[in-house]
């Protein structure tokens, strides 16, 4: 029986029935992925998510986070639950927020390895899928970065020190956090996203993987096609701030240095463009 310390209470529904989160015992029989989703009110798009994954591999569990108060939601998936099986479990939380959300789906899995999709994204490619799939079930490997296509952008294309680049914020370096696939027992060992953060707890995630286990094990295939969230955060100095404060604790030498450089260069650039549009 696992134990998440700090979460907030939830009811999980499963193949029907409803139980308290705390002290439930997970079924953990060959499921090697739990792709966990959080929703609020955005039926639509997370249709398009399960819609995607409803013929993939039976040892892929998709976990569904969406707030008691999102009713639409709520009643559709009433509805597709008493056949869905036990490979798409549900809480329905309190709705506190993104992470608290993400941490609560952690809780629940009960796959091999876990990675958090957003409602609208889907899968990209069955075979490349299947054969991501084989690999994990093989693998000891602490965490693993896929290729992404990506809607605002184009195919990500990453290499050995990608994820470093990325937390050192060098220009035009970018990780989509769907294509992050992470051991679940990882985090119970790590821990899951420190709530301290608001709008940048999964690039904190991030750097405390990549200190204690260095760059993910490459998947150099695209899996998943990654859509703009619906509340996509546009609040770029706050994010900026906590990513000071997060390489000012995870970072040693000149790793700071260059973050901080780059988090400067950012906010004088943003400042600027800002500028220029008042006049």
């Amino acid at each position: 029986m696992r134990r998440f310390a700090g979460l907030a209470n939830a009811t999980i529904r499963t193949a029907g029935t409803y139980l308290n989160l705390h002290g439930v015992e997970q079924n953990c029989e060959n499921v090697v992925l739990s792709i966990i989703t959080v929703s609020f009110n955005d039926l639509s798009r997370l249709q398009e998510t399960i819609s995607s994954l409803e013929n993939s591999d039976s040892r892929v569990e998709h976990v569904l986070v969406v707030p008691l108060k999102d009713l639409k939601t709520r009643d559709w998936l009433g509805s597709v639950l008493s056949v869905s099986g036990s490979k798409r479990p549900v809480i329905f939380d309190e709705g506190l927020g993104i992470y608290e959300a993400m941490n609560l789906g952690v809780a629940r899995a009960s796959g091999k390895y876990v990675c958090f999709w957003n409602s609208g994204d889907k899968l990209f490619d069955t075979g490349n899928f299947q054969e991501l799939i084989n690999a994990l079930d093989n693998s000891s490997e602490p965490w693993f970065l896929c290729e992404s296509n990506l809607e605002w952008a184009s195919k990500t294309d990453y290499n050995s020190t990608c994820m470093l680049q990325f937390l050192l914020g060098v220009p035009k370096s970018f990780i989509s956090h769907q294509a992050v696939v992470i051991n679940r027992l990882i985090l119970e060992e790590i821990g899951v996203f420190n709530l301290k953060y608001r709008v940048a707890a999964d690039t904190e995630l991030l750097m405390r993987c990549n200190n204690k286990f260095g760059e993910p094990r490459l998947f150099g295939k695209v899996v998943v096609d990654v859509q703009t969230p619906q509340y996509a955060s546009n609040n770029n100095r706050r994010s900026r701030y906590e990513v000071f404060k997060i390489s000012l604790l995870r970072l040693q030498g000149n790793q700071k240095l260059i973050a901080f450089f780059n988090l400067l260069r950012r906010e004088i650039m943003d400042f600027l463009q800002k500028s220029s549009v008042i006049r």
